[in-house]
C-alpha cells in the first residue's frame, strides 16, 4: 500500500521474549508438579506466569490503542475489515495449529498425570485422556476453543492438556472485538471511556467476590466470577490509557515519567514486588499492570530509558514470542521426560537439565515454526495495514 506509515516502537520485542519466558519459568515449576517432582525449590516464588500473561496484555494494549489511534489520524478513520484481517493473519494460524495438535494429535501419543481443575463446573475424571471415547466433554471443549473461547473452557471444564495456555490468546481476540469500536465510537470521550472499562471490570469482580453466601451463588453467577477473573480487559484497558497519553502528547505527565528517578522508582518497584511476591487481594494483577504499563511507555518512547533491550538476540526471542508461549508446555513435556531417561530421579543436575532442555526446545520449535509456517501468514499482513510497527 502507498500509504502506509511505519512505527518502530523500541524494547518492545525484549519485553515479549522477557513476558514469554515468564510463563515458560512458571510452567516447569507447573509441570513438575503434576509430575510429583517438585523436590527442589526454585528460588522465585512468585507466579511469575501470571504476571508474565498480565505484561503480554498491557503490552496489547498499548500497542494496539496507539496504532490505532495513529491510523485514525493520519487516515481519517479506522478500517476494521483491515484490522480484523491482520489479526486473523497474525492470531489465527498458529492458535488454531495448537487446538489440532492438542485435541487430534498429542493425547494419543503423551499423557500429562493430575491435569484436571477440581474446581471445574462440569469436571471429568478422565480429563487427562482427552479423546473423544473417554472424555465425556470432548466436544463442547473442542466447540468452545473453536469459537476463541478457550478461557469460558478454562473455567467450565477441566483444563486441556497442549492447550490450556490458550485461554490467554482468546481474551486477547475478544478485547479485539470491541476495542476498536470503542475508538470509532468515542473518538473525542475516548480516554473517559477506557477508564470506565478499567474501572467497571475491577468493580464487578470484587462486587461478585464479595457477595454474601457465595456458595450459594447459582452456577451462572460462579462462571461469570471465575470468567472475569481471567477477562483481563483491565490490563489492556491499562496499557491503552498509557497509549493515549503518548499519542496526545501529554508533556507534563511524560516529563515526570521519563526522569531517571521515577524510572529507578517503577523498576525497583516491579522487582520488589516479583521479589517478595507482594499480593494485593483482588486489586493484584490492577497494581502490577500499572507498573507494568508505566515501565513499557517508558522502554517505547523515553529516549534517555535507563533500560536497554535492544539486541539483536532478545528482538529475535521477541519476535518468535507467540511461538514460544504456545510450544512451551510440549517443550517443558519432552523435556521432563528427557531429564528423567538420564537421571532417573529428581536433582540438581536434574533441573538444570531439565530447565535448560526446555529453554532449548521452545526456542528451536517456536523458531521453525515462524520460518516455515507463521511467516507465510505475517507476510499477507502488509496488503492490510497502513500503519506498520514492530510486530503489529
Amino acid at each position: 500500500m502507498a500509504d502506509q506509515k511505519r512505527i518502530y516502537f523500541p524494547n518492545l520485542n525484549g519485553i515479549r521474549f522477557i513476558a514469554a519466558f515468564m510463563v515458560l519459568y512458571d510452567h516447569v515449576k507447573h509441570f513438575k508438579w503434576l509430575y510429583k517432582i517438585d523436590n527442589w525449590q526454585f528460588p522465585i516464588k512468585t507466579s511469575v506466569g501470571d504476571l508474565g500473561v498480565t505484561l503480554f496484555f498491557v503490552l496489547s494494549g498499548f500497542l494496539i490503542t496507539y496504532l490505532l489511534l495513529e491510523e485514525q489520524k493520519e487516515f481519517g478513520k479506522i478500517q476494521l475489515r483491515f484490522f480484523y484481517m491482520r489479526r486473523v493473519l497474525r492470531i489465527f494460524p498458529l492458535y488454531y495449529l495448537i487446538v489440532i495438535l492438542a485435541f487430534f494429535l498429542l493425547p494419543h501419543f503423551i499423557s500429562i498425570p493430575g491435569f484436571v481443575r477440581e474446581d471445574a463446573i462440569y469436571h471429568s475424571d478422565k480429563a487427562t485422556e482427552l479423546l473423544p471415547d473417554q472424555d465425556p466433554y470432548f466436544y463442547k471443549k473442542f466447540a468452545l476453543f473453536l469459537l476463541f473461547l478457550p478461557n469460558l473452557c478454562y473455567v467450565i471444564h477441566d483444563l486441556v492438556p497442549f492447550a490450556s495456555q490458550l485461554w490467554s490468546v482468546g481474551v486477547e481476540e475478544q478485547f479485539y472485538l470491541f476495542w476498536p469500536t470503542l475508538l470509532i465510537l468515542f473518538k473525542k470521550r475516548i480516554l473517559v471511556v477506557f477508564i470506565i472499562v478499567l474501572f467497571s471490570i475491577t468493580c464487578l469482580i470484587l462486587f461478585l467476590n464479595n457477595l454474601p453466601h457465595k456458595a450459594s451463588l447459582a452456577a451462572e453467577f460462579s462462571v461469570l466470577n471465575s470468567f472475569l477473573a481471567y477477562f483481563r480487559i483491565d490490563a489492556m484497558a491499562m496499557g491503552g490509557i498509557m497509549a493515549y497519553f503518548l499519542f496526545k502528547k501529554k508533556i507534563r505527565f511524560l516529563t515526570i515519567l521519563y526522569s531517571w528517578e521515577v524510572q529507578l522508582i517503577i523498576l525497583s518497584s516491579i522487582i520488589i514486588l516479583i521479589a517478595f511476591n507482594l499480593e494485593f487481594g483482588n486489586w493484584t494483577q490492577l497494581v502490577y499492570a500499572m507498573f507494568f504499563s508505566l515501565l513499557i511507555l517508558n522502554l517505547a518512547s523515553n529516549p534517555k530509558s535507563i533500560v536497554n533491550l535492544e539486541h539483536p538476540i532478545l528482538s529475535y526471542l521477541g519476535k518468535i514470542s507467540y511461538g514460544l508461549y504456545v510450544y512451551n508446555p510440549l517443550a517443558i513435556i519432552l523435556s521432563i521426560h528427557i531429564s528423567l531417561f538420564i537421571f532417573k530421579g529428581e536433582s540438581i543436575g536434574f533441573n538444570i537439565v531439565l530447565f535448560a532442555c526446555s529453554v532449548i526446545l521452545t526456542i528451536a520449535i517456536s523458531a521453525l515454526s515462524y520460518r516455515f509456517f507463521e511467516a507465510k501468514f505475517l507476510n499477507l499482513k502488509k496488503g492490510f495495514s497502513k500503519v506498520l510497527s514492530n510486530r503489529y
